[in-house]
């Protein structure tokens, strides 16, 4: 990596912590910082097998909405790994059909709940898809809706993600037509495994992270 490469680099982290921070002010949400799951409270047994909550950049999120593109208020958004409710409430401005969080930790649950009363509150005149926030192991989740945004920003190893995969693939009423986005996709094999059709990849997006979007369809 060349030291213009690095300079943009850094440049371009700046600025995203800049965005971060100014639409979380902005909206009066608390998403921004880092958490260790070690110290939330957590009762399954699959924290072993999961990552750190790091929130997705706005930036990121709606450069991948704007290539996925789709009419939103005929999908279902179905964040694994939800946190703080970032994604959840940037998917619910867009107006999806209806937006579900899944998160095993019950202190980021309670987060994203206060985020999302307080986006209500201080902004009534923005429209917002209904949000139910699940305090469950994935494991346990099997979506039951019909054409699904899925969403997965490396919120666990392959063990898990080999799973939840399998449900996302399995319980959806027939007919469903599902995408699935993978930010930092480590395991895209697990998709391909599944059969799922690769249709947009994303490049060094947002500090050299790639995006790899499958569906079913």
């Amino acid at each position: 990596m060349n030291s213009f490469t690095k300079a943009k680099n850094v440049l371009s982290k700046i600025y995203d912590n800049l965005l971060n921070l100014k639409y979380d002010h902005q909206f009066s949400l608390k998403t921004n910082s880092s958490v260790q799951l070690i110290n939330m409270e957590v009762e399954s047994e699959s924290i072993i097998h999961a990552r750190h909550y790091q929130a997705t950049h706005y930036r990121l999120f709606f450069k991948i909405m704007n290539q996925l593109n789709l009419p939103w208020n005929k999908f279902n958004f179905i964040d694994f790994g939800s946190g703080k409710g970032r994604c959840l409430l940037m998917a619910s401005m867009l107006g999806f059909k209806k937006v579900i969080g899944i998160e095993f930790a019950k202190d980021l649950c309670e987060t994203a709940e206060e985020n999302k009363l307080s986006l209500q509150k201080n902004f009534p005149h923005i429209s917002l898809s209904p949000i139910e926030i699940i305090n469950e192991d994935a494991l346990n989740f099997f979506p039951k809706t019909k054409n699904n945004v899925f969403f997965f920003y490396n919120p666990f190893d392959g063990v898990i993600l080999k799973e939840v995969l399998q449900n996302c693939s399995d319980y959806p009423p027939k007919g469903s037509r599902d995408y699935y986005i993978y930010i930092n996709p480590l395991r895209d094999y697990l998709f391909e495994s599944l059969r799922l059709k690769e249709i947009i990849k994303l490049e060094n997006s947002n500090h050299n992270k790639k995006v790899k979007i499958f569906t079913n369809s």
